[in-house]
């Protein structure tokens, strides 16, 4: 193939974000958390600024800053010999046709809250210019990507970067440019051989260095990779600023049919380094759109990071602004982690970033493990433990903190929740699981179906595969002409055991509101918040793929759930006090568990309203309440 225009020679250009000088002074001071060891590209008068070089041509100018990228799709990876430089004949495509998971944040600061709002369904991966994943990002669901920066980190890398701390690891930045990395090919094959090689035994995807997009940036990766011997590198990490979309898909392009390898865009932003006028807004969203349109869609772009989600930009064009200064993204930073938003025209993309449009962040990890450790301590001293899950997972449901949900499954799945091995056994997982699983279904009849869609997704994503694969897969709660009346008469049933003797008012009333309205309650009732015919479960139950009964929650249970989702929700007194009277009239019915008639008791129910108010207080103190501002 034609190549590509010759892209500007940035060969003295960037930023001190990233220069070993100023890198390894946030290191210091961010050792003792595992947070980011990079900061946001300084100002070009701070005083450790390495000024970014001015570009010579004017198709496509390339900076850097890297991000991460999600680890290639498990495709067999290719150790080199006296790596060629040449394209492989049968190339490791180990992206996806669709977008989905490629999205990775480059993340430079310390800002657990801000990060929350970058997870959605599209972001995998994180990185942040070091060996340190912060605990945050993988609390979240981020896989973590460590990076070999350059010669000044090898020791933290050596000592961090472990068996099972990660799945792919980052070669060096930009080391053919000065006050980066900067080094030659050899010296970067020698500490590849030392460092990073055996990662690779450990179950480590290696990605390569990623240069600059000038010139001297593609020579010294094919000297690096002629000069690795026995060396393996599984994909190609590259950096590209310019302000002209195709020269970027060219330059792509180019590099995959160079070296035969998947791609991970590690770094890029629409900016000018060659001194001319930089992008425009609608520039920027045109780069934006057009870039990602083309990264979803090609197969062998297996993950890319936009320059940007920073406060502070530094001397990069800030109108590639990811992050707003009120900690939430920009519309373009929503544009880059959600891909639903790129068929919007630009004026309703700005209005869904307003009235605070993103869900709650979670508490820090620290404060939730004292939370949770707290409370169910507390919990098991009263033999209520089945309790505490429902009410805990309802809590953070229904106060919109989906990435608590997650950690909750973590917290009670593990007795040690920095110890991801210390795992209880599978059966008591799946256990675990259901009941929080069945727990937030019911949640919908209180709070409805959007709270718990993200509940719901954080908690799938928080489970392990074994667990996932061992929970129930079909519904029994598909409606059929055979059971429609025992589901109605269930609900009907459930109806009356909650408000008599004020049920057959109550009903009339509601349905002069609606005539469909109260049917629509019964069968809810009847189909979601009842239990469902069969035995039901309890904490220290086991279960698995072949128990019939698993995740069903008792009478008195539906109650807590009632409670703890309309406690949390406020405003609503009358509902909540008539679920409140609901639980207390469960300790009338037979064969209740000594948990079960616990709970309905006067202390039982006085408990679950003080548990859940203690862990409202907690989570509350964490609100962020201010709206996003955005231009229109």
């Amino acid at each position: 193939m034609a190549l590509p225009p010759p892209l500007p020679s940035v060969d003295s250009h960037h930023l001190a974000v990233r220069s070993p000088a100023s890198h390894a002074v946030l290191a210091k001071k961010k050792r003792s958390t595992h947070t980011k060891r990079c900061k946001p590209r300084p100002s070009p008068s701070a005083a450790t600024s390495v000024a970014k070089p001015t570009t010579t041509t004017t198709k496509a100018a390339t900076t850097h800053k890297t991000t991460s990228t999600p680890a290639p799709a498990p495709a067999p990876a290719t150790t080199t010999k006296a790596a060629s430089s040449a394209p492989s004949s049968t190339p490791n495509n180990s992206g996806s046709t669709g977008g989905g998971g490629k999205v990775g944040i480059a993340w430079p600061q310390d800002d657990d809250k801000a990060l929350a709002f970058f997870k959605t369904d599209q972001t995998t991966r994180l990185y942040t210019w070091s060996p340190w994943i912060p605990p945050k990002a993988t609390e979240l669901g981020f896989q973590g990507v460590p990076m070999l920066w350059g010669e000044k980190q090898v020791s933290d890398f050596a000592r961090i970067v472990v068996e099972g701390y990660a799945h792919a690891a980052l070669g060096f930045n930009e080391p053919n440019q000065q006050g980066q990395s900067d080094m030659t090919p050899q010296r970067g094959a020698q500490l590849w051989q030392q460092y990073m090689q055996p990662l690779k035994a450990k179950g480590y995807t290696l990605i390569s260095p990623a240069p600059t997009n000038a010139p001297s940036g593609k020579t010294w990766l094919k000297d690096f990779m002629a000069a690795c011997q026995g060396c393996t590198i599984d994909a190609i990490a590259v950096h590209i600023y310019g302000t002209d979309p195709q020269a970027f898909i060219d330059y792509l392009s180019d590099m995959h049919a160079t070296f035969g390898k998947p791609i991970w865009v590690t770094e890029y932003a629409c900016e000018n380094f060659s001194g001319g006028a930089q992008c425009s807004e609608d520039q920027v969203w045109n780069w934006m759109t057009t870039t990602k349109t083309f990264m979803d869609n090609t197969s062998w772009v297996a993950a890319y990071f936009a320059f940007g989600a920073m406060y502070d930009m530094g001397n990069v064009n800030p109108l590639n602004q990811l992050l707003g200064s009120n900690g939430q993204p920009t519309s373009l930073g929503c544009l880059f982690v959600d891909e639903m938003v790129k068929h919007l025209p630009p004026s309703i993309k700005h209005l869904l970033t307003l009235r605070n449009p993103n869900v709650l962040p979670s508490p820090p990890l620290a404060k939730l493990n004292a939370l949770f450790t707290r409370t169910s301590q507390d919990a098991k001293r009263k033999n209520a433990e089945t309790g505490w899950l429902v009410l805990a997972t309802c809590t953070l449901l229904s106060a919109n903190r989906p990435a608590s949900i997650g950690h909750l499954y973590r917290f009670v799945t593990r007795p040690d929740v920095n110890e991801p091995n210390s795992r209880i056994n599978v059966a008591h997982a799946v256990n675990k699981a259901a009941l929080m699983r069945e727990s937030a279904l019911k949640s919908t009849i209180f709070v409805g179906v959007p709270r718990v869609i993200l509940s719901l997704a954080e908690l799938h994503r928080a489970l392990d595969d074994d667990v996932k694969q061992a929970l129930r897969s079909h519904s029994r709660r598909l409606a059929t002409p055979g059971n429609i009346e025992s589901t109605i008469e269930r609900g009907k049933a459930l109806w009356n055991s909650i408000y008599t003797p004020h049920a057959d008012k109550l009903h009339d009333k509601l349905g002069a509101y609606h005539p469909d309205f109260i049917s629509f309650i019964i069968q809810s009732y009847g189909t979601v918040l009842s239990p469902l015919p069969g035995g039901t479960r309890t904490f220290h139950d086991e279960s698995g793929p072949v128990d019939p009964d698993q995740g069903n929650l008792s009478r008195p249970l539906g109650s807590v759930v009632g409670i703890a989702t309309l406690r949390a929700e406020s405003r609503v007194g009358p509902q909540l006090t008539s679920h409140t009277f609901g639980l207390l009239k469960a300790r009338y019915l037979e064969g209740l568990s000594a948990e079960d008639a616990w709970l309905s008791s006067d202390e039982g129910t006085e408990w679950v309203l003080r548990t859940v108010d203690e862990i409202l207080d907690v989570i509350s103190s964490e609100d962020q309440e201010d709206e996003v501002k955005v231009k229109l």
